[in-house]
């Protein structure tokens, strides 16, 4: 009968053990199960926002191009401006010397003669 005694206080503990590690494995499914969920919402999301890569990558070609095309007319207008800032200044300079130039000859033309 003793043996008997220390065959069902084994199969109790061990019957206790099984169900503790079933408990703590039925927690892990649970905690898995919700990663799982989490995961595939961010997988259909993710799904959802790339239905339109190809026209975002067209989109981005087009705009790719446009940008070099603008940087390209940008730099030719800072040319052209830098030129018409140079030429403009040559012009003042060239009216100041014709200015300076019609006094002159003004002055030499006008001045009265000294008889000593």
């Amino acid at each position: 009968m003793n043996q008997l005694k220390e065959a069902e206080q084994g199969h109790d503990a061990r019957v206790k053990e099984l169900e503790e590690n079933a408990e703590k494995y039925r927690q892990e499914v649970s905690l898995t199960t919700t990663e799982l969920e989490q995961i595939t919402e961010k997988y259909h999301a993710l799904l959802d926002q790339s239905k339109n890569v190809v026209e975002l990558a067209s989109e981005h070609d087009r705009l790719k191009t446009q940008n070099a095309r603008l940087d390209a007319e940008t730099n030719r207008l800072k040319k052209e401006n830098a030129r018409l800032k140079k030429t403009g200044m040559i012009r003042w300079f060239l009216a100041g010397a014709g200015v300076l130039l019609i006094g002159l000859i003004a002055g030499r033309v006008t001045r009265k003669k000294k008889y000593f």
